[in-house]
């Protein structure tokens, strides 16, 4: 882990509860610091010395977006799963996410904003490390929200659709969104039933062959144990890429399966 030599809190308001984004703007105290970790906080215990509430379960359905480097690196990436109340970051988001962040081009995006109330605030805790000429060099993590759609619901197999974002990029880690708290995706589509989810197999070609083939896209659920440690390193082919389930039973039109795909930069030295 990257040594953490800063640490700060930053409120994100809801006062206008018409729009659906929330920007982080200006952050002068993060600027030339490289985020790390980061935490947000939904409990009362965090918030009472400033005097505005979390935003208690309308988080569910907020995604996180974080740009570096001009463009969205953390894309969409379900704002549930940095809760600290839930469990530590490392159980959360184990790999380090090692980036200069574009404050003003960052945001929070709440997928139903009727929730919302004026009162309200996001708290976030951001992990960092502060950028050295001459010294800055690793990898910067990326994160794509993948929607697939149950459509129609009368076939058996669902193919994943082609992404520019993830042309050539190799895939270290992949993690699927299940979960009844969470009930819409970034595009505003109900998530896929849990009938339906639960008998999902995953089959992913790259270069011609199966690298995954068949295995549950339960395992792969964001806080399952089993995919916590499973480093993954190929490209993949997505037009080629499927999703099957044995019968149509309990199947709805337009539910999507939601996928996370991991994928680092590589950055060089500042000179």
């Amino acid at each position: 882990m990257k040594t953490i030599d800063y640490i700060d809190f930053v409120e994100l308001k809801t006062d206008n509860t018409t729009k659906s984004r929330f920007y982080f703007g200006e952050q002068p105290t993060l600027r030339d610091r490289r985020v790390i970790h980061l935490l947000h906080h939904n409990s009362g215990a965090f918030i009472t010395p400033l005097g505005r509430q979390p935003l208690g379960t309308v988080v569910n359905d907020c995604y996180l977006v974080l740009a570096s480097k001009g463009r969205e690196a953390i894309y969409r990436y379900p704002l549930k799963y940095f809760d600290s109340a839930s469990a530590p970051l490392g159980q959360i988001l184990p790999i380090e996410i090692n980036r200069e962040i574009d404050w003003p081009k960052s945001y929070v995006e709440c997928v139903d904003p009727t929730q919302l109330a004026s009162d309200e605030s996001f708290y976030f805790t951001f992990l960092c490390s502060e950028r050295q000429k001459g010294t800055f060099a690793g990898v910067g993590l990326n994160i794509e929200a993948i929607e697939i759609k149950t459509t129609p619901a009368t076939v058996t197999k669902f193919a994943f659709p082609d992404h520019e974002n993830l042309s050539g990029k190799r895939i270290a880690k992949i993690e699927t969104i299940q979960d009844v708290n969470i009930t819409l995706s970034p595009s505003k589509y109900t998530m896929v039933n849990t009938t339906v989810f639960d008998k999902t197999v995953l089959t992913m070609i790259s270069k011609g062959n199966e690298v995954i083939r068949k295995i549950p896209a339960k395992i792969l659920n964001c806080g399952y144990p089993f995919e916590k440690n499973i480093p993954l390193d190929f490209i993949p082919d997505l037009p080629n890429c499927i999703l099957e389930i044995p019968n149509t039973t309990g199947l709805v039109a337009d539910e999507v399966y939601v996928f996370l795909m991991y994928y680092f930069d590589h950055y060089v030295k500042v000179k």
